[in-house]
């Protein structure tokens, strides 16, 4: 596998505007069942606010660091995609993983993607994610959320049942990284679930550019990331564990009302 220094994780969490959801996060990485986590490096998205909060004191490993926008940046998956590349090209170890602010990881997430990626020799490493609303409450609804409508996401629940993704009455998506095109095919992981060798994300690189079809359609920079590391060609693997809490509600980074979300 490519990389360097040592078997430590470097962790980055971008966020603006949410101390409280922060917290939580940190105190998940902070409770990993091993000591992976180099460092948490958190990159506070323009807002002086949350570096206020933060200046009280944070979990040991945490790194804070200001992360001002240049003109006409805006909430969004162009100015997500602008952080991860920021955090992956400030990290120093040769794994990086990423956690959204309003997302948490259960202990055992960093260990069981080490191992997979030791076992396999895969410098990609993704697990699977629990859903839960805005309160925490397991998501249940027959309904794909990631969609702008409903009955489009009742149609691709069940495309995705009938392939293995979800099970009725279960919160756990079984996400994959499929080389196909084909209907039985599935490119879905979230930003959260990987384990990276710093060097191949960097060369890969994240995306900064989007389109209408983009917007339309809800096609993030976790996506666009996915896309690129097939095209790539690299090894991709499973630890096959829904060790991601993926929590609906607001963009990545930001639930400010001030804060109109913007694809382009």
């Amino acid at each position: 596998m490519t990389g360097s220094g040592h078997d430590g994780v470097t962790v980055i969490t971008a966020t603006r505007g949410r101390p409280e959801l922060l917290a939580r996060a940190l105190r998940s990485v902070a409770g990993q069942c091993c000591r992976h986590v180099a460092e948490h490096l958190v990159l506070v998205d323009d807002c002086p606010d949350t570096l206020r909060s933060l200046a009280a004191g944070t979990p040991p490993l945490v790194r804070v660091e200001p992360a001002p926008r240049g003109p006409g940046e805006v909430t969004g998956p162009r100015r997500l995609g602008r952080l991860r590349q920021l955090g992956a090209e400030t990290a120093t170890t040769r794994w990086i993983a990423f956690l959204d602010d309003d997302n948490e990881w259960r202990p055992d997430h960093l260990h069981r993607l080490l191992d997979t990626a030791r076992r396999t020799e895969a410098p990609a490493v993704h697990s699977w994610l629990q859903v839960v609303d805005a309160a925490g409450r397991p998501y249940l609804d027959p309904v794909f959320p990631w969609v702008k409508d409903d009955e489009r996401g009742r149609r691709e629940y069940e495309r995705l049942r009938g392939l293995g993704v979800v099970t009725p009455g279960s919160n756990v998506y079984r996400d994959r990284a499929d080389r196909g095109d084909g209907p039985a095919d599935i490119q879905s992981v979230d930003g959260g679930e990987w384990l990276l060798d710093r060097e191949l994300a960097l060369s890969v690189g994240f995306e900064f550019e989007f389109t209408e079809y983009d917007r339309d359609h809800l096609v993030a920079d976790d996506d666009k990331f996915l896309a690129a590391l097939l095209r790539d060609g690299a090894e991709i693997a499973c630890t096959q564990r829904a060790t991601l809490v993926y929590r609906l509600g607001g963009f990545s980074t930001s639930t400010a009302p001030e804060d109109q979300v913007s694809w382009l």
